[in-house]
């Protein structure tokens, strides 16, 4: 998606002052008088006259804890910031368009990113992540040219924003080759006990929408080349993010008298698990890393001297590190000689004290649709559509208001962005795709409607979703505005469901790589049948077999049978 900075500005005024996330409720105790990014702090700045401090990002950040306690917390910075700034706290999940067209500016990775900003929204100075002393240093600076040089830093401000570059989309995932892929697989950024990604090689958060990227990248992978490394690691990934960021209901006690319990209420897939946790037997203190670290003792005594010899043999292990496989060829291992003390080295670390979880985000959810409906059809695994089909419906039920036309992104009703409608369609294709309810359908092309209304860009997401939908429904308003002159293939399956010889055509298409592909299932008969015509109304021009299964392939409106 291609995003100016001017107009990310301009859209910042409209959001309102919500602070339901971590990131922001989690410094409020502090002595930095904090506002969340939003009108409130806008406003402040501008009767005030002056420039806002702006610290982006998110709480399961290691690096923004570390600097919120060491920094901010520092009695002198604090006195400086609540004195000469008005201190803003941007969360980068809860404002994502906002966070990144100004992380664009500030050179270097990682987070937070801090940036002065003058009334008007416009940066004169930035830095990541700083010591208590470099902090001191940025806002006595600043603080003195806002004083004293104001003319000559809003001339420079409005110069940086000159000078900005667009963001353009970010290279897939998905690119990468095979033996990329693989390598990735067995270092440090993957989970090697539990499954999952964490944000890079040398942190250890892991964010929702990372895990679905990946799942998705390595199901691929999985298609084309049958290596069941490729499907190990894809099926890991789905079942770590269904693990540690699925919330548990809720069990309430029961009523005096009564029996058993009641259900408590589902939650969406949560967005980040920290990077840090508490100690394990060393009171409340907080660690990056200590949910993942072992020492070469802890796995000796976990798993006796034999086991834990193969285990040293495999992965490159230092004492308070995660576990690193020394080749990637070893991977295949993992799940077959060492699957049962690496099983038992997971029962035992996931009894420690958990990193907590950030609030769930509508968006990032649609994405995880999407890697389980298509983990589901690819892997041949009911219990990725089932959890899929539970997400999609608690946002249809709970994010989606429908006499209001309006999506929200948290559970806070916090106002969905446009990436929010795009990953949410995208995610109900796919699952209309896997588990051929035609419901799913019907709400992608009601949110894709409303995301034309309110939403004027496009990005590479809304692009695919507008091809695919252009060539189900027939729209070729839909078709054309998607720019990609690619013509994608329909597949209609049409007959019994509970047949073998139905499960078996299904199966075949599932097990190829075609990207650029629907896959319909339609009942010979019945009130399934009726609406699915309704929805799509080529399929009723299909003629069924009343004894055997059929098979359509269809493309810029014309069907053959296969």
């Amino acid at each position: 998606m291609v995003r100016s900075l001017s107009l990310v500005l301009l859209l910042s005024f409209a959001f309102s002052l919500t602070a339901t996330t971590r990131y922001v409720t989690d410094r409020a105790a502090g002595p930095v008088r904090w506002l969340e990014w939003g009108k409130p702090a806008f406003e402040r700045a501008k009767k005030e006259k002056r420039p806002l401090f702006v610290s982006i990002g998110f709480a399961a950040s290691w690096d923004c804890h570390r600097m919120h306690r060491e920094a901010f917390l520092h009695g002198e910075n604090a006195e400086a910031l609540n004195a000469y700034f008005v201190p803003v706290l941007l969360d980068r999940i809860e404002y994502p368009d906002a966070a990144e067209a100004y992380e664009a500016l500030q050179s270097g990775q990682g987070w937070p990113v801090n940036l002065i900003l003058t009334p008007d929204l416009e940066p004169f100075a930035g830095a990541r992540f700083m010591t208590t002393a470099e902090l001191n240093r940025m806002l006595v600076i600043n603080a003195n040219r806002w004083a004293h040089e104001r003319a000559a830093v809003i001339a420079e401000a409005k110069a940086n924003i000159a000078k900005a570059k667009p963001a353009g989309e970010p290279t897939s995932i998905r690119n990468l080759p095979p033996d990329a892929l693989r390598a990735l697989a067995a270092g440090p950024r993957r989970d090697q006990l539990g499954g999952g990604f964490h944000r890079c090689d040398t942190c250890f958060e892991k964010i929702l929408s990372d895990q679905a990227l990946y799942a998705r990248a390595y199901l691929d992978a999985w298609q084309v080349t049958r290596d069941p490394d490729f499907a190990h690691v894809a099926r890991t990934t789905l079942d770590a993010a269904l693990r540690d960021l699925v919330p548990p209901l809720a069990q309430p006690s029961p009523p005096s008298g009564g029996e058993g319990r009641v259900r408590g209420e589902q939650r969406l897939i949560q967005s980040a698990q920290d990077a840090h946790s508490l100690v394990p037997g060393q009171g409340p203190e907080f660690a990056e890393g200590a949910f993942y670290v072992w020492t070469r003792d802890e796995i000796t005594r976990l798993l006796g001297h034999e086991d834990a010899a193969k285990v040293f043999k495999l992965y490159a292990l230092k004492d308070g590190e995660r576990l690193v496989l020394e080749d990637p060829r070893f991977l295949h291992e993992t799940y077959d000689e060492l699957a049962a003390p690496l099983q038992k080295l997971l029962e035992v670390r996931q009894k420690r004290p958990a990193p907590f979880r950030e609030v769930g985000v509508t968006g990032w959810n649609g994405l995880m649709i999407s890697a389980l409906a298509r983990g589901a059809a690819v892997l041949d695994e009911r219990k990725y559509l089932d959890a899929a089909t539970s997400a999609a419906t608690l946002i249809a039920t709970r994010l989606w208001d429908a006499k209001k036309k309006t999506l929200y992104r948290t559970e806070t009703k916090t106002a969905a962005l446009g990436e929010d409608y795009a990953m949410l369609v995208q995610g109900l294709l796919d699952l209309f795709d896997s588990g051929h309810d035609v419901k799913w359908l019907e709400l992608a092309i009601t949110l894709q409607q409303r995301q034309d209304e309110l939403f004027h860009e496009t990005n590479a997401i809304a692009a695919m979703n507008l091809l695919r939908l252009g060539a189900l429904t027939g729209n070729e308003t839909w078709r054309s505005r998607s720019g990609i002159d690619t013509v994608p293939s329909i597949i209609v399956v049409i007959g019994d469901a509970r047949a073998p010889e139905t499960r078996d055509a299904l199966r075949a298409i599932y097990d190829r790589w075609e990207p650029m592909r629907s896959v319909v299932f339609v009942p010979r008969k019945g009130a399934v049948r009726d609406r699915m015509v309704k929805t799509l109304p080529f399929v009723g021009a299909l003629a069924a077999d009343p004894e055997r299964t059929v098979t359509y392939i269809c493309a810029n409106g014309v069907c053959s049978r296969r």
